[in-house]
């Protein structure tokens, strides 16, 4: 199983991770080891409680592949990495539909996605915020 990274200049800039939805809970154990090692294991430790909340908020879909993570470096930031690491996950995806949870604040990252093709497929709330669930269609 691989992750999709970004890299410039031999070094990662941005690193996205998803769940198939068939071997869903194997898949758990890799992209938290993976994130461990990526974040530093005490800074993914301390996440741990918020991630394991979020992961049990929405449900997956048998037809979608859904993806966690885009995590990109701060300072880098709006340079396009998250929508190349998204295109990734698209192109390579074996699944019809493509999904993900943007907190609503982000408003550059889904308004990106929804010129990108995704439409907004619902919205919940967590810990006081809105998160929307926007989905793309990649194939029928």
């Amino acid at each position: 199983r691989s992750v999709p990274v970004a890299e410039e200049d031999g070094k990662i800039i941005g690193v996205s991770f998803n769940y198939d939805s068939a071997p869903l809970k194997a898949s758990k154990f890799a992209t938290a080891k993976a994130m461990a090692k990526v974040l530093g294991f005490w800074r993914f430790i301390s996440l741990l409680p918020k991630l394991t909340a979020l992961g049990g908020m929405t449900g997956f879909r048998e037809d979608e592949l859904y993806v966690s993570n885009i995590c990109v470096l701060p300072e880098l930031r709006g340079r396009g990495v998250g929508g190349e690491l998204m295109a990734h996950q698209e192109k390579h995806s074996l699944y019809p539909k493509i999904a993900l949870d943007v907190a609503e604040h982000n408003t550059k990252w889904w308004r990106h996605l929804l010129r990108a093709g995704y439409v907004i497929d619902f919205d919940w709330h967590f810990g006081g915020k809105k998160y929307l669930r926007l989905v793309k269609t990649l194939r029928k």
